[in-house]
């Protein structure tokens, strides 16, 4: 039912062109992957999908409230990002056993626009099932939901490529890490032979900006500070995707840690960094995921860092003022 409702809404809001529907396998077990930077991904693949198709989802934090309501309808199989989740890999693998359909983005998430880096877990769902895969390349995709519910319709191209077997993704020659690293590398070449140049490289993307940190005296003078790491808090601070599922994913108070150019409460940036602190204690690998781990490890060490000369100056000072570095 909500696959055919989706079809209805998609093709009325949305001009779609897909090529290579013939690709898709008579019967299961396989595969669907695709490059992944929007909502709409995951619906154009459900849509285009001959077959019933079981998600691999985000179970490491919450669905975006926007889309949770749909989520949580067709419903998916979660996996804990950033650790190696047994339970959740088991349940994907079982789908291919039964001779299931199972989709995946095996980039794990939306929080770039480029295409990134893959991982392994599809390898390893791939490599115990000996499943074929089928690549989707979706074009068009940025910023195509919010036109389409402004109905502007904006014009997307699902490419769906050549089946991709066992044999051709896995050699059978190296060590079971080399094997599994290899073939998320020739999935994602697939994806990107289905891709234009400018979403393999976004020229959109965004790079955050150095961040300068001062505090004011209630003589409203500023005091310039730095701190260890300071590069890489400013990374995180100034990546919208980050910030914004740390407010609207786990609702944390850090909405102050947005704030440029104007002073704000030196308690509130306490609250809001050791909100984030907290939470990676309980989730270590939400920043190591998304980021690699030396640079996840270095926003945590920052962020820690930022946290002791906050503590340290809060009898002399009441306000924290943010800005960007002028390059």
């Amino acid at each position: 039912m909500l696959k055919t409702l989706a079809k209805l809404l998609v093709r009325l809001l949305i001009e779609v062109k897909v090529e290579g529907e013939e690709n898709f396998p008579k019967t299961g077990p396989y595969i669907v992957i695709g490059n992944h930077v929007s909502s709409l991904e995951p619906i154009l693949m459900v849509i285009f999908t001959p077959h019933q198709l079981e998600y691999l989802g985000s179970g490491d934090i919450p669905i975006d409230p926007r889309m949770s309501f749909i989520a949580n309808l067709y419903k998916f199989i979660p996996i804990m990002r950033g650790q190696i989740d047994q339970k959740g890999l088991i349940s994907a693998l079982e789908v291919l056993l039964q001779n299931g359909v199972l989709g995946i983005f095996p980039e794990g998430g939306i929080w770039e626009k480029n295409l990134k880096e893959p991982k392994i877990g599809l390898s390893w769902i791939s490599y115990k099932s000996k499943a074929s895969i089928v690549p989707i390349g979706f074009t068009g995709m940025n910023g195509a939901l919010i036109k389409a519910l402004q109905f502007k319709r904006p014009k997307v191209l699902v490419k769906i490529g050549n089946l991709l077997t066992y044999d051709e993704i896995f050699p059978n020659y190296v060590s079971l890490k080399t094997t599994m690293n290899i073939g998320a590398e020739k999935i994602m070449e697939k994806i990107a032979e289905l891709l234009p140049s400018e979403d393999i490289n976004n020229p959109v993307q965004t790079f955050p900006k150095e961040l300068i940190f001062n505090f004011i005296g209630d003589n409203g003078i500023e005091e310039r500070f730095e701190f260890a790491e300071q590069n890489y808090v400013s990374r995180m601070l100034e990546h919208p995707v980050i910030m914004d599922v740390f407010m609207r994913n786990l609702k944390l108070p850090v909405k102050v840690l947005t704030t440029r150019d104007k002073r704000v409460e030196l308690n509130e940036v306490n609250i809001g960094i050791n909100a984030i602190i907290n939470y990676l204690g309980s989730n270590p690998g939400f920043l190591t995921y998304r980021f690699g781990v030396e640079s996840g490890l270095k926003m945590l060490n920052g962020l820690q860092e930022l946290i002791k000369i906050l503590h340290n100056n809060k009898g002399n000072n009441r306000f924290l003022i943010v800005r960007i570095k002028d390059k």
